[in-house]
């Protein structure tokens, strides 16, 4: 059973090894999760790197069988973000 740093190593190690994000993503989530958490509530966290570690954008999503605690938090999803913000638009 792993904890929630873990978690987010293996699946950064994932993404970056598929080419969608630089080495240091998984560092810079869990140093960014540190200063601000990015648990939601109901069991779901979103973190996330800044833009300068994604090279192709995409959202990883782990659901876990038994949930982890993070910062006195139970969770059970975790959406991994690799994002550019800039890339991203709305429509009305």
């Amino acid at each position: 059973h792993k904890g929630f740093s873990e978690i987010i190593k293996y699946y950064g190690k994932l993404m970056e090894n598929r080419g969608y994000v630089k080495e240091g993503f998984s560092k810079n989530v869990l140093e960014r999760e540190n200063k601000s958490s990015t648990f939601i509530g109901k069991g779901i966290s979103i973190p996330h790197s800044t833009e300068e570690f994604v090279i192709e954008p995409k959202v990883c999503i782990i659901s876990l069988k038994k949930p982890v605690n993070w910062n006195e938090n139970e969770i059970r999803l975790i959406i991994i973000l690799a994002l550019r913000f800039k890339d991203v638009t709305a429509t009305k």
